[in-house]
């Protein structure tokens, strides 16, 4: 190993260590806790990424102190934050969610100035998305989990009306609740989705990342995830409610309610690896058809000469 990556680790080695306490209170929670439990593979799939991509890493590198200086008084600002010590009027309890939010971002920001202080600019230019994934490990503050599970409620809801009203469904909407024929659904906070969508959108930077070269197409990858995932919800409401009208009302208690979510999230995966298909194959065909244009070009070059 080079000298700086031999630096860098032992130095983030030593970050580890003192945040140990934090970290093992972040592995117990995200265990167990449904939504969070994908953010104790992001250091994992961190590390795996810059293995890979370490023969691109600078040998000659000049460090980066702005970004390094940014990303530690980010560090320092959430440790306070978690603490208290910046708003004493509102503590946050140690071991809660938002209290491991703010750890945990102190703990992926110092290493990422880290790097930035190791590998310098041509560093991160090099390894952006292996080091940046590293944010990935911070389980989000319940006033965001809370808001983008809000948007994916609604968001379903809408889509779920769409489909009633396209197959000629006889509706009346108050909100989130649908008054059906014989039965009554409402879009609860547990129907949003959030669990699959996230998840989805992890696989999609991940994905991207490793089968796409082009910036705009892991864009489009990712940018699919959020109404593929209304769009999944939507269909898992229309097809609850039909099945109760059309058959039996006691569908609204049966396994494809209450244990249906794998289901639907597995038929997602369908259009999300056909566009990862597409975009994979029309890159490949771009990049063949340059490379026959410069050996082209290269001929021409060859028969003037």
């Amino acid at each position: 190993m080079s000298h700086p990556f031999r630096l860098f680790l032992f130095c983030a080695a030593a970050l580890t260590v003192l945040h140990g306490p934090t970290l093992w209170i972040w592995s117990q929670f995200a265990w167990g806790h449904d939504l969070f439990s994908y953010t104790l593979l992001a250091p994992v799939v961190t590390a795996y990424l810059l293995h890979l991509e370490r023969d691109r890493l600078p040998k000659v590198v000049s460090p980066d102190w702005l970004v390094a200086g940014v990303l530690g008084a980010l560090a320092v600002v959430s440790v306070l934050l978690a603490d208290g010590l910046l708003r004493p009027a509102f503590p946050t309890p140690a071991g809660t969610q938002e209290w491991l939010f703010w750890r945990m971002l102190a703990w992926a920001a110092s290493l990422v100035g880290v790097y930035a202080a190791t590998f310098g600019r041509s560093g991160l230019r090099a390894c952006a998305f292996p080091i940046l994934f590293l944010f990935a490990s911070v389980p989000l503050s319940p006033a965001l989990e809370a808001g983008l599970e809000r948007v994916l409620q609604f968001a379903s809801a809408e889509a779920a009306a769409a489909m009633f009203f396209v197959t000629g469904m006889t509706l009346h909407r108050s909100g989130l609740i649908f008054h059906l024929p014989g039965i009554t659904l409402e879009v609860a906070p547990e129907c949003s989705g959030i669990h699959s969508t996230l998840v989805l959108f992890i696989t999609s930077l991940v994905g991207g990342y490793l089968f796409l070269k082009s910036p705009w197409r892991r864009f489009a990858l990712s940018a699919a995830v959020l109404p593929l995932g209304i769009l999944r919800n939507g269909v898992r409401v229309w097809t609850l409610g039909t099945l109760c009208v059309y058959d039996d009302p006691s569908w609204i208690r049966s396994p494809l309610h209450h244990q249906g979510g794998p289901l639907f999230f597995g038929l997602s995966l369908i259009p999300f690896g056909l566009l990862l298909f597409f975009l994979y194959r029309g890159e490949r065909k771009t990049v063949s058809r340059d490379s026959e244009g410069k050996e082209d070009m290269q001929g021409k070059r060859d028969k003037v000469t």
